[in-house]
């Protein structure tokens, strides 16, 4: 392993490691105690993509990595083309990492393929062909464990021999959807939206029947108006959330059109 360092009041290092007879290049700026932050860039692009963003990470006390893949940059170029496997490059970030003390998670780092798709932080993110189209587009969606979890908080305040105030229940449940729905809204939310407000506005009326006893003429009584039309359910100045409402304003694909700090526009 080889470095140099720049003389600076957090100096960045540059070095190459030896990865399996090829030499793999990174810089690490920053505070040796910092935070570590690992930045890596796409493929056919190479690690001084991140340059204008390293100094703010280093000015909020992260240590910032920076590999060049082989392939890219100052590493190593295989003539091999099996070399370039994707498992290969992780194998060359996790040799990087290891004499800093670091590793990758073997539960958290998948090697997957984007028609696959992979959970990260509540969302889905893969690759799908567009519907009606053959244009193939990356979308993220709501994954499964988060609508599992909020569906299991719904069921908990929504108990059919809970005796809690309707309106404390609304308070709750409206607290709870208002938070996860801005959370969401960005995702290919809409359906997911719809399901949970049929969850609840059933979960919901039928705490109310086994309570009072209503049969469902009752229901229709209580929640509809003279015209037949169906009312929000309320208690005490607090009517249920309506998330399927909530407007989603999914991000869209602009390509050159979007500002990088290192990219001047014209």
């Amino acid at each position: 392993m080889v470095e140099t360092a720049h003389h600076e009041q957090h100096p960045t290092r540059t070095g190459s490691l030896r990865v399996g007879g090829l030499d793999i290049a990174y810089r690490v700026a920053g505070p040796p105690a910092g935070m570590p932050v690992l930045l890596l860039h796409g493929l056919s692009s190479r690690g001084s993509t991140w340059d204008a963003l390293v100094p703010d990470l280093v000015a909020a006390g992260r240590r910032v990595i920076v590999p060049d893949l082989r392939g890219h940059g100052d590493s190593s170029w295989p003539n091999d083309p099996a070399e370039y496997s994707i498992a290969a490059m992780a194998g060359d970030v996790a040799a990087v990492l290891a004499p800093m003390g670091l590793r990758l998670s073997e539960a958290k780092t998948r090697v997957v393929h984007m028609a696959d798709g992979f959970d990260f932080l509540g969302f889905r993110v893969q690759r799908k062909r567009k519907r009606g189209t053959d244009r193939w587009h990356v979308y993220t969606f709501v994954a499964d464990r988060p609508v599992r979890s909020v569906k299991a908080k719904i069921r908990a305040l929504t108990r059919r021999t809970s005796q809690q105030d309707l309106g404390f229940i609304l308070r709750r449940i409206n607290l709870l959807l208002r938070g996860w729905s801005n959370y969401f809204q960005h995702a290919v939310a809409k359906h997911t939206f719809c399901m949970l407000e049929r969850f609840v506005w059933w979960r919901l009326i039928r705490m109310l029947r086994h309570r009072h006893r209503w049969r469902w003429k009752d229901v229709r009584r209580r929640f509809t108006d003279h015209i037949g039309r169906w009312q929000p359910i309320a208690a005490g100045g607090t009517e249920l959330f309506r998330i399927d409402a909530v407007t989603v304003s999914r991000y869209r694909y602009r390509a050159s059109n979007i500002p990088t700090p290192w990219a001047p526009m014209p």
